[in-house]
């Protein structure tokens, strides 16, 4: 019995050799043949009659074969020009003309030494040139060159390195593992990863790893990791990571991580984090962050975190957190914290909070507050508090507490607590409390209770009497142009010199002076003066009023009502209307 056999496919190479001929050689090319697709083997007796429809191959020839080929367990064939012209004629190519190879096998199946262009087992060759298609174990000893159109699989060894268009499987390089098209596998190269198109898988360059298109999968660098698609994955960089598209999963890096795209996931930085898109997830600088779109999650770095867009979640900077839209979330910042939008949730900075917009939450600074929008919830200040909306809730400074709109809640400051326009609540300051139009609810003040326009005319009555020339006509010169708006206080007002408004509705305590034009209630001062009507109780050492009405009387040292009859005007200790 003889064995036709067709190891890869070719009915061209079928040969029939007796059986006893078959050694462990061709068990050797059978095995590395083997996971070839077209591998088949036709085994039939000799003198066997063919089924319909197939034939069998001719027997082997005895003429004498030609001087490059060996008969024998194997077909030994040496790539000399006119050997080359006959494989490539075989499969519609040119002669390889990239350097000789000696094959063993069959069909380019089996054990290959020099650069065969395609080969499916064992190849080894010296400088990889003009590859087509190698499959199984490749080792290269020298420098490859590009082979456009090349395909490795499987393993692929090489002292420099191997190279390859698409690299399948596992590729090991001492200097360099380049895959010009795509990697899908394990990639390594003790000095460097190549990539030039996508890469899936993990890749590892010992000193830099560089994908030209997309990273899919686990991408480690000694020094470097750059990519001009998206990393999508694991990526580690001893210095540097980056992509220039979108940078998705974990990242870290000894000195910078930069995406020219969104980042998304844990990413971590010894020195700073840079993103053109979005920022979502964790993400850690040891100095800085910056993105130019928006940032979703937890950041922190150790100077400054620099936002483009709106800010959601938390931040940690060890001196400040800018950001041009709005800023929601906790952030605690070393000097300040700075929004051109609304501040909306827990700030702490050494220093300043700066909101264009409305700051709503808790907020507290070293130094100052100010908000251009409104003010809501609880802010704490070493120095001021300044909005120029409305402010609502828990507002304390060391020196001021300020509103050009409506002052709501609990305001304290350690000088001063004004509002532009009405007050509602309780206000506590160590010198004075002001409102532009109307206040309601509890005052205590150091020195001065005010409302309406009435600290206008303090100082224009101060002039007149002991200010210079020029000081009282500036004085009167703003008096007349600026249009009296009345104040009203309601209330409890303690004061330790004066208590001021247009009308005094409750409790005014002063230590010198009530003042106002009609009042309802009592007054106690040294000296109380109601110019319009009095509607309650003044006592002081000197009390006077326009007009009486109700039961309302004045008990002091000397006391005044105007509309009495003359010889009731002026009357000691106790005065009414008459």
């Amino acid at each position: 019995m003889d064995l036709d056999f067709n190891p890869c496919g070719d009915a061209a190479m079928k040969r029939v050799i007796p059986m006893k001929r078959v050694t462990w050689m061709w068990a050797l090319a059978l095995a590395s043949c083997a996971s070839s697709n077209s591998t088949h083997f036709d085994v039939a007796p000799i003198g066997a009659t063919p089924a319909a429809g197939t034939a069998l191959a001719p027997p082997k020839s005895t003429s004498s074969s030609p001087a490059h080929k060996i008969e024998g367990p194997a077909e030994l064939r040496s790539s000399t020009p006119a050997n080359a012209a006959q494989s490539e004629q075989k499969h519609g190519g040119a002669p390889n003309e990239y350097g000789p190879s000696l094959d063993i096998g069959w069909n380019e199946c089996g054990l290959s030494f020099g650069n065969s262009p395609r080969w499916i087992g064992l190849r080894l060759n010296y400088k990889d040139r003009g590859l087509h298609h190698i499959r199984g174990l490749n080792l290269t000893l020298g420098k490859p060159e590009r082979s456009h159109g090349s395909r490795m699989e499987l393993l692929a060894l090489g002292l420099y390195g191997p190279r390859a268009d698409r690299i399948t499987g596992v590729a090991l390089g001492v200097i360099s593992t380049n895959a010009d098209v795509r990697s899908t596998g394990l990639s390594v190269g003790l000095g460097s990863y190549m990539g030039g198109g996508d890469s899936y898988g993990v890749t590892i360059g010992g000193l830099a790893n560089i994908t030209g298109g997309d990273n899919y999968g686990v991408q480690l660098g000694g020094i470097s990791i750059i990519n001009q698609g998206d990393s999508v994955g694991l990526h580690i960089g001893g210095l540097g990571l980056v992509s220039q598209g979108d940078l998705i999963g974990v990242g870290a890096s000894g000195f910078g991580v930069v995406s020219q795209g969104d980042v998304v996931g844990l990413h971590l930085s010894g020195l700073g984090l840079v993103t053109q898109g979005d920022l979502v997830g964790a993400n850690v600088g040891g100095l800085g962050i910056v993105n130019e779109g928006d940032s979703c999650g937890l950041s922190a770095a150790g100077l400054g975190i620099v936002s483009q867009g709106d800010v959601i979640g938390a931040g940690l900077a060890g001196l400040a957190t800018v950001v041009q839209g709005d800023l929601v979330g906790v952030n605690l910042a070393g000097l300040a914290t700075v929004s051109q939008g609304d501040l909306i949730g827990l700030n702490l900075t050494g220093a300043g909070i700066v909101a264009e917009g409305d700051i709503i939450g808790l907020n507290a600074a070293g130094l100052g507050i100010v908000s251009q929008g409104d003010l809501n919830g609880v802010s704490l200040a070493g120095l001021g508090v300044v909005a120029s909306g409305n402010t609502t809730g828990v507002q304390m400074a060391g020196i001021g507490v300020i509103s050009a709109g409506d002052s709501e809640g609990i305001q304290a400051g350690g000088i001063a607590v004004v509002a532009d326009r009405d007050m509602e609540g309780i206000h506590l300051s160590g010198i004075g409390v002001a409102a532009g139009r109307n206040a309601t609810g509890v005052r205590l003040a150091g020195m001065s209770i005010l409302a309406g326009d009435t600290y206008l005319r303090l100082p224009i009555e101060f002039g007149d009497r002991y200010g210079s020339h020029d000081f009282q006509n500036a004085m009167r010169g703003m008096d007349r142009e600026a249009s009296h708006i009345s104040g009203h206080l309601t209330g409890l007002n303690i004061a330790g010199l004066f208590v001021e408004a247009d009308e005094i509705t409750g409790l005014s305590v002063a230590g010198l002076m009530n003042r106002a034009e009609d009042m309802h209630g009592l007054a106690i001062g040294m000296h109380n003066r109601i110019r319009g009507e009095q509607e309650g109780v003044s006592i002081g050492l000197f009390n006077c009023a326009g007009a009486m009405e109700g039961i309302s009387f004045q008990l002091g040292v000397l006391n005044y009502v105007a509309t009495n009859p003359r010889w009731l005007r002026w009357l000691p200790v106790f005065n009414m209307a008459f």
